[in-house]
């Protein structure tokens, strides 16, 4: 292997003390020229932790104990980042060492200390007067935040007792050390987080969302708990898009933090968010059974509509979630027709998305209108057809009271939709279930006969001509 670099770089690196010794009491070694990139001895020691080695560069004169690589980073940043504790100990008794250089991303060996989870580091950093426990990097990030993140309790334990550690300051996206472990789920962090004064549980990130909100969204129950255990937090206080913690929980299907929420305090159980979508909604259209099941036992508006006047059974049947559209018709508090602004019914979303257990699941329902039209004169078996969803048109045309010859607004049949879809198998099944008219024109003057010459499906003509023979 080739190395571009200096012989007692090369043994430093590769872990070969005595070949290192034996260069350096040669004499004519430069103890600190670095290799092709930068790198000095001392660097790449501290990096691997070769302490012995460390020491006896760190006996020579020649050898400078602040030298920066081309990466901006010191020894003393590559040992702390190690968590190399008795090299930075004996880095930081150098003249010439900086306990507090930052990298250029402003990363000082307290924050890579604190990110690595190593106490004694840590504590041994704050002892001195001349490290900042507040250095921010160039994302905003102090050490507390940087151990908050990273899930160090111990570490946030000792940030917190050191003088002059402000526990509040967000990094460049809002995220306090509370914000950030809220999110990530680091309940210990949270719990010490909340004991100190100077934390506000209600600040906000740039995102406008708050800590609950932030741990309802990822389902941490624990932080959720505690959070709402203090007076001052709002569990209803919405993100920018109004969606509250409750319906973010509901959406992403948590159902521990849906059930702690809705037990642990009185808060509303139906506001909308901007897209008029409650929590139920969003619940059902996630197709989420056992949230679902959790709002339904709570008494939640069971025919809530979003701004498109869809409800939660209208979602939960077009994005073909059975098990959910069956909790809410066993509910016995939904209207299973009811039309959304497209003048569409439950039924009509399910045909269009090809799902047949829905479909079918729906037809079981004495309520259900299996040949209602939408705001177009279209049935289920109209959508089924259009999209060439077989098994959907199957499910449908085994029911007595579904008109295979029932026309749209524009004068079209399913059998003229499934003629210009060039669905043979669609066509024959119509046929074989009483569809007619193959050359009565629509609104534009097309028949069933003439949009499958039109689209050259000859296998379609040639159904409809046989059929009409028989005739």
């Amino acid at each position: 292997m080739d190395y571009h670099g200096t012989p007692l770089c090369w043994a430093v690196q590769n872990g070969h003390f005595n070949v290192a010794v034996e260069l350096l009491h040669r004499g004519k070694v430069d103890a600190n020229k670095p290799d092709t990139k930068g790198r000095t001895p001392l660097s790449l020691a501290a990096e691997i932790g070769d302490s012995r080695m460390v020491y006896v560069l760190l006996y020579r004169d020649d050898v400078d104990p602040g030298s920066m690589d081309p990466a901006g980073r010191t020894p003393l940043i590559y040992a702390a980042s190690g968590g190399h504790y008795t090299i930075v100990v004996r880095l930081l008794k150098q003249a010439g060492v900086d306990a507090d250089q930052p990298d250029p991303n402003g990363r000082s060996p307290l924050s890579f200390a604190a990110e690595i989870g190593h106490p004694r580091l840590v504590r041994l950093l704050l002892a001195r007067t001349d490290v900042n426990p507040n250095k921010r990097d160039i994302d905003g990030r102090t050490p507390l935040l940087w151990a908050a993140r990273m899930g160090h309790d111990d570490v946030v334990a000792l940030l917190l007792s050191a003088r002059g550690v402000n526990p509040d300051w967000p990094d460049q996206d809002g995220f306090t050390p509370l914000l950030r472990a809220s999110s990530l789920g680091h309940t210990p962090v949270v719990m010490l987080l909340l004991r100190s004064s100077c934390v506000d549980p209600t600040r906000l990130n740039n995102d406008g969302e708050s800590a609950v909100y932030c741990a309802a969204a990822a389902g941490h129950a624990e932080i959720v708990k505690l959070l709402l255990e203090r007076d001052e937090v709002d569990a209803d206080l919405p993100n920018p898009e109004r969606e509250t913690p409750l319906a973010i929980a509901a959406r992403n299907g948590h159902v521990v933090v849906v059930e702690l929420m809705l037990r642990s305090r009185n808060i509303s159980r139906n506001i909308p968010n901007r897209n008029g979508k409650t929590p139920l909604i969003l619940a059902s259209q996630g197709g989420h059974t056992e949230t679902v099941r959790c709002l339904i036992l709570e008494k939640v508006r069971l025919d809530s509509l979003d701004y498109n006047g869809r409800t939660p059974l209208s979602w939960a049947a077009g994005m073909g979630h059975e098990g959910v559209v069956k909790l809410l018709l066993e509910s016995g508090g939904v209207n299973p027709n009811l039309y959304d602004n497209e003048g569409r019914a439950p039924i009509h979303w399910a045909a269009e998305n090809g799902h047949a257990g829905v479909v079918t699941i729906l037809l079981g329902c004495e309520e259900v209108w299996a040949d209602a039209p939408c705001k177009k004169g279209r049935t289920a078996l109209f959508y089924s057809t259009i999209f060439t969803h077989s098994e959907v048109v199957e499910v449908l045309l085994r029911r007595g009271d579904v008109n295979p010859n029932f026309k749209d607004e524009d004068w079209r049949t399913p059998l003229s939709w499934a003629a210009e879809s060039g669905d043979e198998g669609i066509v024959q099944m119509l046929l074989d279930r009483g569809a007619t008219n193959y050359h009565a024109p629509d609104k534009f003057g097309y028949s069933p006969a003439q949009y499958a010459s039109i689209c050259g499906s000859d296998q379609v003509k040639k159904l409809l001509s046989q059929d009409d023979d028989r005739l």
